[in-house]
């Protein structure tokens, strides 16, 4: 019946935005992301006009895929289900593991090769994932970018960001951890579209973010934009 309905509601919107359909035609009817996270926004976007959306996750060493998710049941903003003939886990800190025969029998690293035996077949995949009641497995960043505030939280940039992006006048953001003595904050690096006032964007963000996630330091990025990789994402390191 839930099937039923996401494809009424599928159809529904298809009809209402048909104009559009046409002019892009009609065997167009489904986005494929992958190799980066997609924001909700971006998956809302196109869904709202009537096309499906395919997320997956996985890396060049797993061959590819990890997880896929379902054109017309797919949950917002997950990575979809884990695929047949993956072992999967979360490490205690919530670091993707994945192990089988899909995964690369060993890497190169620091000039000698080592070999998945050496880890108990799993591979450490470096992102940070959870699941979800319907074991949809959802993406929560890197875990070489995740903040751990002095009280134990963790804090993902993912979220601070996308709470920043909402706000009006904001072109874009990347948030990375400095040391304040010997503790780690978060401090949010704005490029605004105008002068706008810095601190009430800012303000505004942290009223959707829970108390240990609120944004306390923030600069303006003095360039036009940040510096960024060939596929347009920024350098954090380089901007840390």
């Amino acid at each position: 019946k839930l099937e039923t309905a996401a494809q009424q509601k599928f159809l529904h919107r298809v009809v209402t935005f048909r104009k559009l359909h046409r002019r892009l035609g009609w065997k167009f009817w489904a986005f494929i992301s992958g190799g980066a996270a997609l924001s909700s926004e971006t998956e809302g976007f196109f869904k709202s006009l009537g096309y499906a959306v395919v997320q997956g996750y996985g890396m060049t060493e797993t061959a590819s895929l990890i997880s896929l998710n379902h054109p017309f049941r797919a949950a917002q903003g997950s990575v979809g289900k884990i695929l047949p003939g993956r072992e999967f886990r979360l490490a205690s800190d919530g670091e993707i593991l994945v192990r089988g025969e899909n995964v690369s029998s060993g890497y190169f690293e620091k000039g000698t090769i080592r070999t998945r035996s050496e880890d108990g077949g799993w591979l450490c995949t470096g992102d940070l994932g959870e699941l979800d009641s319907d074991g949809n497995l959802r993406f929560r960043g890197r875990k070489k970018n995740l903040i751990v505030t002095p009280a134990g939280m963790n804090v993902y940039p993912e979220d601070l960001e996308a709470a920043i992006r909402a706000q009006p006048g904001v072109r874009d953001v990347v948030v990375v951890p400095i040391q304040s003595g010997s503790d780690t904050e978060a401090c949010a690096v704005l490029l605004l579209q105008t002068a706008t006032d810095a601190a009430a964007i800012v303000s505004r963000a942290n009223n959707s973010l829970s108390e240990y996630q609120r944004i306390r330091r923030f600069i303006l990025w003095p360039d036009d934009d940040f510096p960024r990789t060939p596929t347009g994402k920024p350098k954090l390191a380089l901007i840390a």
